[in-house]
């Protein structure tokens, strides 16, 4: 079945649907020249994220602050739980001008003389999709045809597979939220999501009807946190995922409340983050969240953007502790929407060769949408979540590694290195797209086969030397000996630990 069974009931799609099922297959599959991407600006108001430098507070900071800008001073809104990371808004006296104003912010920006590590302004951020307006198309497909897609075949998934499915880890998904009761996610996601941006312990899909960034697009960002999760899914059948809404119904964020999603995931002890987001600005909270998780051993994963650009950079892609992802097609070739740069680790399937050509072939990325359907996309976020996915089966092979840098770093060598080098096939893009294209048979050959589950020093039963390993671990977050993984190591992984133990 082709995609024209997607476009088959036009009647009931309303326009913009329509406009934007053309956009996503004639702008991302280059089919058209590309829609220009716009650099993100800051968030309406003076809202203003600090840091202080070691020995600093932010009283010590407001102090500051009023002593070289009379009358100005930053009232706190929020702040990172455990770090000395905090929101404010800037007040300022009624009579200053403009000028005034940007001064203060510039100070603020350029750390105030040394009494802040960083200052920066509230910045919006987009998902990749959001940011050239595609959305998913309606598809009426079989599961079968899912888990039976290019990707699976052209990565080696199969193979990978008989070594590692990616038990014992968490992923933890940063996007629009997950629709819980789809059928390809059901008993995939653990509690204690969270959702930043409507500030409750609901991290589900839903949108509000409403073309909130005036693109003429309605919810064009829902469904895409579900699409990415069952990618993730599809390539580590074990794996659970742990839902953080960071991802308005429009795709949009901003580097705070991006910023409080990763220093979350952190602190529920999880393997590994899927990002997708690509902002041209370069957050100093995001880079701080994406340095602690590399020195925890968590590998954060994120989309290139699909903007068809190196500068300006989209970040946290091309921050240099993410794992950034380009988009490829069945043929290993760059899709002609995909960004590209020298700092992105590596790249994986995620659209086709062209629209129309695709229609009536397999090339296409099918992936979950809400209300137990599946659907149609393509983007850079679609390539992301199935090296998230690569991350999970290394880590699942390897409950022992610590949580540290090296983890990290093992983790980085173990994809780069058994990457496929598809430079040849991409002239003028030679050493931009990462090591090359996934490889999940070649990865999952690096080591041996995945331990069972509880299995903690990784030698082939679960018994008493892994029940000392767990009980040297009690209480702490970042560690294999969390079982179920909630977050801490404590009496629900002692209980399961001995329902695996192994018989003599």
């Amino acid at each position: 079945m082709g995609l024209g069974r997607a476009f088959a009931d036009w009647s009931r799609m309303k326009p913009e649907r329509m406009t934007s099922i053309l956009l996503c297959w004639l702008v991302c599959s280059g089919g058209a020249t590309a829609v220009p991407c716009a650099i993100d600006d800051p968030v309406a108001g003076m809202h203003m994220i600090v840091r202080p430098a070691p020995g600093e507070t932010i009283e010590s900071f407001n102090t500051a602050l009023g002593v070289s800008h009379p009358g100005f001073s930053l009232t706190w809104i929020d702040a990172i739980p455990n770090r000395p990371i905090h929101l404010g808004e800037l007040v300022t006296p009624t009579d200053a001008t403009d000028l005034e104003i940007d001064a203060a912010i510039e100070a603020i920006e350029l750390g105030l003389a040394g009494v802040l590590t960083w200052g920066e302004s509230l910045y919006l951020g987009e998902g990749p999709e959001g940011a050239t307006g595609s959305i998913f198309v309606d598809f009426v497909g079989t599961t079968d045809r899912f888990a039976n897609q290019y990707s699976t075949s052209l990565i080696g998934m199969s193979a990978a597979h008989s070594r590692s499915t990616g038990s014992g880890t968490v992923v933890a998904i940063l996007d629009t939220g997950l629709d819980a009761a789809h059928p390809l996610l059901a008993g995939h996601i653990i509690s204690g999501g969270h959702d930043f941006v409507d500030n409750d312990t609901d991290p589900s899909e839903h949108r509000n009807e409403l073309d909130d960034d005036e693109d003429g697009l309605v919810d064009e960002g829902w469904g895409h946190g579900t699409f990415v999760a069952s990618l993730v899914v599809l390539g580590a059948p074990d794996a659970r995922l742990l839902p953080v809404r960071v991802l308005d119904s429009e795709g949009a964020t901003d580097n705070w409340r991006l910023a409080a999603g990763l220093f979350f995931a952190i602190d529920r002890g999880v393997e590994v983050i899927n990002i997708c987001v690509a902002s041209t600005y370069k957050s100093g909270a995001v880079e701080d969240a994406i340095s602690e998780a590399r020195d925890l051993g968590i590998v954060a994963v994120a989309a290139a953007g699909n903007c068809d650009r190196n500068i300006p950079h989209a970040f946290p892609a091309m921050q240099s502790h993410a794992f950034g992802v380009a988009a490829t097609t069945i043929d290993d070739v760059r899709c002609l929407f995909s960004n590209f740069g020298p700092k992105l680790s590596i790249s994986a399937p995620g659209g086709t060769t062209g629209f129309p050509d695709a229609i009536g072939k397999s090339e296409l990325v099918l992936g979950a949408v809400p209300g137990g359907e599946i659907g149609v996309w393509e983007g850079s976020s679609m390539s992301t979540p199935l090296v998230s996915a690569a991350a999970a089966l290394v880590r699942s092979q390897h409950p022992d590694w610590a949580a540290t840098t090296e983890t990290w770093q093992l983790t980085h060598a173990a994809l780069t290195s058994s990457a496929d080098s598809i430079d040849s096939l991409n002239p003028g893009f030679e050493g931009l797209l990462g090591a090359g294209r996934l490889n999940l048979a070649t990865l999952a050959q690096l080591a041996a086969p995945a331990p069972p589950h509880g299995d903690l020093d990784a030698d082939g039963v679960v018994g008493l030397d892994d029940l000392l390993l767990l009980i040297s671990d009690w209480n702490l977050t970042h560690s294999s000996a969390d079982l179920d993984g909630n977050g801490r190591v404590e009496t629900s992984d002692l209980l399961r630990l001995i329902s695996l133990w192994s018989n003599p």
